[in-house]
């Protein structure tokens, strides 16, 4: 009897999978007489119960059910493209493929796996009814936007993973993916200043990027943003407010990291903690009453996204720091 149950809970999912992606799709082919849209909600609900059907069926029976299933769905998707691409000289394949997606996202749901199914399929959805968005946000990105985009990604997700999270060099002392993570943030807090100052304006985003930035690394935020400032001297007021906002950020990420380690080294600590925090914000209150009427308005020279040399140079200084404080722990204790 447990064994049914799990096996309605997981088609009931591949139905809902179905349903929430079918319902963006009906919406989106509103306007279409029933009979001339590829798929709508009843289309998109049953191919998620199909998928989930016969995932079940295939876990008792060979696996060619399963890609059978796959073959037949996939010769009814290209029927109905045909057919869409010569009435309506459509030739986009994102309602074909989504029916696949659902298809073997309700598979998934049965086979066991249904949160990460009904999660894919919320962002499939999410993604699918961001096209206007989506394409204004392309039209918009210049050339040198686009490149940093994708060289930020090839920063997170193939550089940083590779470097080996070891101790190596003189004493064991430097870490590769430690020292990564780290270049990561000075170059992700460069690229999330840049398109906060391009979508915000020049105060708003400088001081959010601050913000949030601190949360992470106010060394990062330090960096990147002495660099700007040395770029743009009219600056310099804003981007020394924004260092010493992500400095008083910072004591409470501390004070939150303590707490959960020793809250008694905590409570001995506060005043310390609050002197910390209070210097930054005594200067942001002395930059913010200044009267910044002679610098120019919200504009801003926007330069290049990410800064790959300070994230180097910070790299390098850390690594020989890392060295450095090695050595005079084994010397001095």
């Amino acid at each position: 009897m447990s064994a049914d149950l799990t096996l309605l809970h997981s088609l009931a999912v591949a139905l809902a999978i179905g349903l929430i992606v079918g319902l963006e799709r009906g919406w989106k082919t509103r306007q279409e007489h029933g009979g001339q849209r590829t798929a709508g909600v009843r289309t998109f609900t049953l191919t998620g119960l199909l998928g989930g059907a016969t995932a079940a069926l295939s876990q008792s029976a060979p696996a060619a059910v399963l890609a059978a299933g796959i073959v037949v769905l996939g010769g009814l998707v290209v029927a109905g493209y045909f057919f869409t691409a010569h009435r309506h000289s459509d030739f986009g394949l994102t309602t074909e493929l989504a029916l696949l997606a659902t298809f073997v996202l309700g598979a998934g749901a049965v086979v066991g796996h249904p949160f990460e199914a009904a999660a894919a399929a919320i962002v499939m959805t999410i993604v699918l009814s961001l096209k206007t968005e989506v394409h204004r946000v392309i039209a918009g990105l210049a050339r040198q936007e686009l490149l940093a985009t994708l060289q930020l990604l090839l920063i997170a997700a193939v550089l940083v993973p590779l470097l080996p999270a070891e101790d190596l060099g003189p004493f064991d002392a430097i870490n590769p993916r430690t020292i990564g993570v780290l270049a990561l943030l000075i170059v992700g807090i460069s690229y999330i200043g840049y398109f906060s100052v391009r979508i915000l304006g020049a105060r708003p985003g400088i001081i959010l990027t601050a913000l949030f930035g601190g949360l992470s690394s106010s060394t990062a935020v330090t960096l990147a943003y002495a660099r700007r400032a040395r770029h743009a001297p009219a600056r310099t007021a804003l981007y020394s407010m924004a260092i010493a906002i992500a400095a008083a950020t910072m004591v409470p990420r501390l004070a939150v990291e303590i707490a959960v380690v020793n809250p008694v080294i905590l409570m001995r600590l506060w005043p310390s903690l609050l002197a910390l925090a209070s210097v930054p914000l005594l200067y942001t209150v002395f930059l913010l009453r200044r009267d910044d009427s002679s610098e120019p308005g919200d504009s801003i020279d926007l330069t290049n996204p990410l800064q790959f040399r300070a994230a180097i140079l910070f790299s390098l200084v850390l690594a020989i720091l890392f060295v450095v404080s090695a050595v005079l722990e084994s010397q001095l204790g």
